[in-house]
């Protein structure tokens, strides 16, 4: 039992995967249910809202990224329906974009068989991901312009989108990284760079596409490192040499029984 305990504990350990961001939402519902209504994860004001969404937008399998901890589920929009998007909300517990401050956002997105014109993640007035009238990632503003990244969006191709917000007196600078590799220090070079507009301070994030997208591992942080985790070296080192103790423990308490 005490091997039990243990395993419990860290268990527990791992699915806390985004303790270190300020927000973290890894879409851990049951399978098939609806994400509006739900209200799990860290950092946020309510649950998701979805009364905007003319498409429905359920929880499926979770995505992954080389070594970025995850949790499972995900969510997937339907596929895409002339005239109609998904077009999700919630609130944060705090709200960024103060001037001299910077925060990271940052999300998988996997396009699906057939995807929509256009899918990613909001931060009200800010876009994240392949917008409308390009093939590639990148940043869109409020009038529909936008820096695009040299990588593009492919069916079944999951990506891994890092936002820098640096909020400043005037205009923002927006940078955007595509496939960092998570645990390593942030890359000295972006993807893209949008610095033509001052974006208010942001209480919402919205997940937003035109259906067939799937969206996981939402993360807003201060750093890099708190929107880029990977396991921790000691919980590794546990899944590999103590889960045999716990069978082990199992099949003696099966047998004293």
């Amino acid at each position: 039992m005490r091997v039990l305990r243990v395993f419990a504990c860290l268990a527990a350990s791992v699915l806390q995967v985004g303790a270190a961001a300020a927000a973290y939402e890894g879409f851990a519902y049951p399978g098939g249910s609806s994400l509006a209504g739900q209200a799990g994860g860290s950092g946020w004001g309510d649950s998701w809202d979805g009364s905007k969404s003319a498409l429905a937008a359920n929880i499926g399998t979770g995505l992954a990224f080389g070594s970025l901890s995850t949790l499972p589920g995900s969510v997937s929009s339907d596929p895409p329906v002339s005239g109609q998007v998904a077009f999700l909300s919630r609130q944060l517990g705090a709200s960024i974009g103060a001037d001299n401050t910077t925060t990271f956002l940052s999300f998988l997105l996997r396009p699906d068989p057939g995807f929509g014109f256009y899918g990613g993640v909001n931060l009200e007035g800010l876009f994240i991901g392949k917008s409308g009238p390009t093939t590639t990632y990148g940043i869109e503003g409020p009038v529909n312009d936008i820096d695009s990244s040299k990588v593009a969006a492919t069916s079944g191709r999951t990506v891994l989108l890092v936002l820098r917000a640096d909020f400043l007196p005037g205009n923002d600078r927006f940078s955007l990284f595509v496939d960092p590799i998570p645990g390593s220090p942030e890359p000295s070079i972006a993807d893209s760079v949008k610095t033509d507009f001052d974006l208010p301070p942001v209480n919402f994030v919205f997940v937003n596409n035109a259906g067939g997208w799937t969206t996981d591992e939402i993360r807003i942080g201060s750093t890099f490192a708190s929107v880029t985790p990977v396991p921790e070296p000691a919980i590794l080192y546990f899944f590999a040499v103590a889960l045999p103790l716990l069978g082990l423990s199992v099949h003696r308490c099966r047998a004293r029984g």
